[in-house]
């Protein structure tokens, strides 16, 4: 960014914060079958971007269940060091933290992950348990505002967003529908009425890092 236009328009925002991303994969996953993606009404899909208003953006990618506690702890020093190196506020800079593939179970809420089994699903055990996950991992207690937690919702409380990929989502309601014996597009509707604060769906996980 450059010091006379701190705030461009989002879509000259594109390039720049492609360059910027983070992909936090040990190793690129198999890609899995993407299902067709029903997308809620909306005039536009990339409306999240317009909140995306601070000085210094970075987007941190994050492709599986594992990976997202280095996801969020990178966010959490971006802010931090952001704050203390530089004075500046949560206000002034932005992180965006992207669950996509098999990570999209980490924009779901702890109901979710207990319904549908998703550690199972996703083949992602529980640290604490060693078992698979009923439980979202990363999330953390609603009420955590500590400057230095990487919980989900901590860092939604100093406006970090978590872009969910809608593609992944489809996908997956269809093994978890086949698993609970109903339907993909009631599942689907569940997906999307979970979500944990701060995460919001995207048509595609890789657009979002793209946009």
């Amino acid at each position: 960014m450059t010091p006379t236009s701190p705030h461009l328009p989002r879509r000259g925002f594109l390039a720049r914060v492609a360059t910027g991303a983070a992909v936090l994969a040990a190793g690129l996953p198999s890609v899995v079958r993407a299902e067709r993606v029903l997308r809620p009404a909306g005039p536009d899909p990339d409306y999240w971007l317009d909140a995306l208003t601070g000085k210094h953006r970075q987007i941190f990618d994050v492709l599986s269940a594992g990976k997202a506690g280095e996801a969020t702890a990178f966010a959490r020093n971006f802010l931090n060091a952001n704050n203390d190196g530089y004075g500046l506020t949560d206000a002034e800079v932005n992180a965006v933290v992207s669950f996509r593939h098999m990570a999209f179970a980490m924009g779901l809420n702890d109901a979710m992950w207990n319904k549908y089994r998703l550690g199972e699903l996703i083949g992602y055990d529980d640290p604490g348990t060693k078992a698979p996950a009923l439980r979202n991992t990363a999330a953390g207690a609603p009420d955590d505002t500590r400057p230095n937690s990487s919980a989900l919702a901590a860092l939604h409380a100093r406006g970090v967003v978590f872009p969910v990929c809608g593609m992944a989502m489809a996908f997956y309601s269809g093994t978890a529908a086949r698993k609970a014996g109903t339907d993909a597009a009631t599942v689907l509707a569940d997906f999307r009425a979970n979500l944990v604060p701060g995460a919001v769906e995207v048509v595609a996980g890789v657009i979002a890092v793209n946009r």
